[in-house]
């Protein structure tokens, strides 16, 4: 008869291991500010990132609230780490501005600079 517990034992060693192979993995929680506008997704290196709102310096459309969660099971990511995941996911619902608070950050479109993305983008496929 074979051991139930065998698999198990192996899934509990291998979860462990996966994280610590993978790295620190930033997820981040959105909350849609108007879920009816869907933008076209765009590539990371074009979302401009800003520290305050009156550095923007142009009018802009609110489209997400990002935030990370702030409890790290392996270990707790860098600034650079939870950049590159808000910057992702902000691409990902086609804002190209995000305006960043640490751990939490608000996604943005901003209509004057939709060339200037597209533009970066290009080089990328996206």
């Amino acid at each position: 008869m074979p051991n139930r517990y065998v698999g198990r034992a192996r899934r509990l060693v291998l979860v462990p291991t996966l994280a610590v192979l993978t790295g620190c993995v930033v997820h981040v929680h959105t909350h849609m500010v108007d879920a009816s506008a869907r933008r076209a997704e765009i590539c990371p290196e074009a979302v401009r990132v800003f520290q305050a709102t009156p550095d923007v310096g142009a009018a802009f459309v609110e489209v997400a609230e990002l935030s990370v969660a702030d409890r790290f099971y392996d270990s707790r990511p860098s600034e650079e780490q939870i950049l590159a995941a808000q910057r992702k996911k902000a691409a990902n619902l086609g804002a190209n501005g995000l305006i960043v608070r640490h751990l939490e950050a608000t996604a943005i479109y901003i209509p004057s600079d939709s060339a200037g993305a597209a533009a970066t983008c290009r080089p990328h496929g996206a």
